[in-house]
């Protein structure tokens, strides 16, 4: 090979591996449903496995729900906003983020239940449920 071939060589393979990666991550399925003051949003494994799911960071800012997974996982996001349509007005998934616009004011605590990941979206100042 010319040197010039390997210097091409040389960055293609990180650059192809980065861009495989995502379709070798394992599935997460998000579903949602409304609750009295908010609405509720799990994470479970989508091919139905057992366990939970890789830890979720959530953060709220502007209007957007933003979910962080600790680990590359390829989330399906399903119809969040069909299934919450008076907190949820749409969801769009990248990579291991999630970002889903919100109707109105809320804040998320996440934790954990029966394998799933649950992030509890209520109204400001509400209690950790």
């Amino acid at each position: 090979m010319s040197p010039p071939l390997l210097r091409t060589a040389a960055w293609m393979v990180p650059a192809l591996a980065a861009a495989l990666a995502p379709a070798y991550a394992d599935a997460v399925r998000l579903s949602a449903r409304q609750t009295e003051d908010g609405a509720q949003i799990e994470a479970r494994w989508a091919d139905g496995r057992s366990g939970d799911p890789p830890a979720v960071e959530a953060q709220v800012e502007a209007g957007v729900l933003r979910l962080r997974f600790a680990e590359a996982v390829e989330v399906e996001a399903g119809d969040l906003a069909a299934a919450a349509p008076m907190v949820v007005s749409f969801a769009e998934a990248d990579g291991r983020d999630v970002r889903i616009a919100l109707r109105r004011p809320l804040e998320a605590h996440v934790g954990r239940a029966g394998g799933a990941r649950v992030v509890q979206l209520a109204e400001p100042g509400a209690p950790a449920r």
